[in-house]
């Protein structure tokens, strides 16, 4: 994998990805535009805060969003090209048809 390894917590291993590369599982509808938008002016200012990885499920190399689609959203926005993502491998076959559905009900849906 070409993600800079980063640290690790007891969770999961923390890399730096770039954001577009982060697949979602939640439509944009479920999302707050007001909130993207602020956190898109805070990392304009400031960048992004590494004390906030994004939670990611790794499903056969690809990673998906877990927790964060705010932040990534907002990060992409920004032009943020790198952020930390905690990442989990999945591979109980129940809970990577789950993930896969719920990506596939957001593809027609980009933010």
């Amino acid at each position: 994998e070409a993600a800079e390894f980063v640290g690790k917590q007891a969770d999961g291993l923390i890399k730096m990805v770039n954001p577009k590369s982060l697949l979602p599982t939640q439509t944009r509808n479920e999302m707050t535009g007001n909130q993207i938008e602020r956190l898109k002016k805070s990392m304009q200012s400031d960048g992004y805060d590494g004390r906030y990885p994004i939670d990611a499920w790794n499903v056969k190399g690809e990673l998906y969003i877990k927790d964060g689609h705010h932040r990534t959203a907002a990060s992409i926005k920004a032009g943020i090209k790198e952020i930390p993502a905690r990442i989990e491998r999945v591979t109980d076959s129940a809970k990577v048809s789950e993930i896969v559905s719920d990506w596939a009900r957001t593809v027609s849906d980009k933010y």
